[in-house]
């Protein structure tokens, strides 16, 4: 290694290290494919891990750490005994970070819903039910955004005392129907 891989290699452990000690950590894994690799087929499916600190950090940072594989072992590796709030996309590797809160991506639970949708073959019923919760969600968001701080209020703390106030009940509400729903739905079909 030269001496400039070596200066960038100090700096992403400084990022490391930094984004580390940040309250929230955003994590993702997606499929890339390296053609030519040592040791390796060119069909070889390998994975780069996306980490990202919380869009209001005072210092926002996003790292990138490619592995051949998906498996636990990568972000144990890369968040070490990191204890603060890690949202991902439900990916059990994910959960394995002992010692971290874990907060799932709305998202994501909702293209669930999404498919099971699609999967239906006359529509409606519980995924569409589903669906309607998250607009209420959405819908909350969007007006969160246009809330204006009372006297003396920071915006995220004013973003915060809305969704308290709005979100919160449509959360308990889909909690209640969905452990309503759960012993009526198959495990293994979409909406399962």
């Amino acid at each position: 290694i030269g001496s400039s891989e070596k200066h960038l290699a100090r700096i992403y452990d400084v990022l490391k290290l930094r984004l580390r000690s940040q309250p929230l950590i955003h994590g993702d894994e997606t499929t890339v494919q390296v053609l030519k690799e040592m040791d390796r087929e060119a069909t070889s499916t390998s994975y780069m891990w996306a980490y990202r600190s919380g869009h209001d950090s005072d210092e926002p940072i996003v790292l990138l750490d490619y592995q051949p594989g998906r498996g636990q072992i990568h972000p144990q590796t890369f968040l070490g005994d990191y204890r603060g709030i890690v949202m991902s996309d439900g990916y059990s590797a994910w959960r394995t970070l002992e010692g971290a809160t874990h907060l799932g991506c709305m998202a994501h639970s909702r293209r669930r819903f999404v498919d099971a949708l699609k999967a239906r073959k006359k529509g409606g019923g519980p995924p569409e039910q589903a669906l309607r919760f998250f607009e209420q969600l959405y819908r909350v968001e969007r007006q969160a955004r246009n809330e204006i701080p009372d006297d003396g209020e920071t915006r995220d703390d004013c973003i915060r005392r809305f969704r308290q106030q709005h979100s919160v009940p449509i959360l308990h509400a889909l909690k209640a129907w969905l452990d309503d729903i759960a012993p009526k739905v198959l495990p293994d079909s979409k909406l399962g």
